[in-house]
């Protein structure tokens, strides 16, 4: 019995696989103009991404038939091993229709990526099931890069958010949401030493591409780092505002008396009002004054709460305010044993913004970008920041002041 091939991932089947996809994780009735959306998406991530190649490219799964029944995302990246440059892979989108011998379809995929060309495979954001086969065809997981930090800013909101995202709780958070505005409002007046403050006379400044990339290239001259150039840090960023107009990124620096560049960090504020960290960075002894600052700026836009994967380098800077726990699973593959050994003792620059956070399908984003009418204007963001010290921050847009 013909059981089926692994095949490069080409143009042509963009309907398919965007099909499978509405199948599987979409409800019922999706409206029509979500097909546009998705040609748009697999084209652009995975066809027309800045380091595409056809030696590493995606993969399907197609039956004997023609028809497509799994997908394997998969983009180059390239990285930097301490003075070595090495090729790694990240998968995404992992799917296999459970009704076309998923268990083959799913084992054929994987074993044919991670027999692949690259030095180093990579999938942070993956279920238990795809960890299992993932470990069961001879890769690992970082356990430590699968923990994740929240940091709640507005506990009474933040609590009303969670509570919002239970069908049944629904209609209770939303009659509650008045009052626990009133009590976050009264907690910050009442207990303002709660909140994390800047430490005094630290600047920050918005940061362009140009910026962010010497930043990304400063901080980190050994172990395991990615490689950017603007083209492709300026296409990752357009792809970390995935969610459509809602959600806006903010990219910082943050420098100290001597005007000497002492961090930086990029997050995503969403239409939830959570503050995604997609990366954080800082010279030795200035992590907590750095990721204080960042706490600081995203609570004074509104936010209900920050999260963020863990980064071992930070991991001495999370106290008793801060919950930790797994939310997915960070996969790990490579021939070569030091590369593994370097990721386990947490000598790696491995951020989200390297991994399958921006690689996420979000049709709200496609559908804008499908549209010919004008985008919504995105929310208004912090204007100049370098007079930002000790928690004054004059120049803060009116609905970005605490509540």
């Amino acid at each position: 019995m013909d059981r089926g091939r692994v095949r490069r991932f080409v143009e042509e089947d963009v309907p398919q696989v965007g099909d499978l996809h509405r199948r599987i994780f979409l409800p019922k009735g999706s409206p029509p103009e979500i097909g546009a959306a998705y040609g748009r998406f697999f084209r652009e991530v995975y066809l027309n991404n800045p380091w595409y190649d056809e030696a590493l490219s995606p993969l399907v799964y197609e039956e004997s038939g023609g028809k497509i029944s799994g997908f394997l995302g998969v983009i180059p990246r390239p990285m930097c091993a301490g003075n070595r440059r090495i090729q790694a892979a990240v998968s995404s989108m992992f799917m296999v229709d459970p009704n076309h011998r998923f268990g083959l379809a799913a084992i054929s995929l994987l074993k044919a990526h991670l027999a692949g060309p690259q030095d180093l495979s990579l999938s942070d954001e993956a279920t238990t099931a795809s960890r299992t086969l993932w470990e069961r065809i001879g890769g690992s997981t970082s356990l430590i890069h699968s923990l994740y930090w929240t940091r709640a800013l507005r506990p009474a909101r933040f609590l009303n958010l969670r509570l919002s995202r239970h069908k049944r709780l629904r209609l209770t958070a939303v009659a509650a949401a008045p009052l626990c505005r009133l009590a976050d409002a009264a907690l910050a007046r009442l207990s303002p030493g709660r909140f994390p403050q800047p430490r005094a006379r630290l600047r920050c400044q918005h940061l362009e591409v140009p910026a962010l990339l010497e930043c990304t290239r400063a901080f980190w001259r050994h172990g395991l780092r990615p490689e950017y150039d603007e083209y492709s840090l300026r296409w990752l960023l357009d792809l970390a505002r995935h969610s459509g107009p809602e959600n806006f990124l903010e990219k910082v620096g943050v420098w100290n008396t001597a005007g000497n560049l002492v961090g930086w960090y990029v997050y995503c504020l969403n239409r939830e009002r959570v503050a995604e960290v997609l990366q954080i960075g800082s010279e030795r002894n200035f992590g907590q004054a750095v990721l204080d600052h960042l706490l600081h700026r995203a609570w004074r836009q509104g936010a209900v709460a920050a999260t963020g994967r863990l980064d071992p380098n930070f991991i001495w800077n999370l106290g008793a305010a801060y919950a930790v726990n797994p939310r997915y699973w960070m996969l790990v593959h490579s021939r070569n044993r030091e590369l593994l050994d370097t990721i386990a003792r947490g000598e790696s620059f491995l951020t989200r913004l390297d991994g399958e956070w921006c690689l996420q399908f979000h049709k709200e984003r496609y559908r804008e970008l499908n549209s010919a009418a004008p985008s919504a204007a995105s929310p208004p963001q912090l204007a100049a920041c370098s007079a930002v010290s000790g928690g004054n921050s004059s120049a803060l847009p009116s609905d970005g002041r605490p509540a």
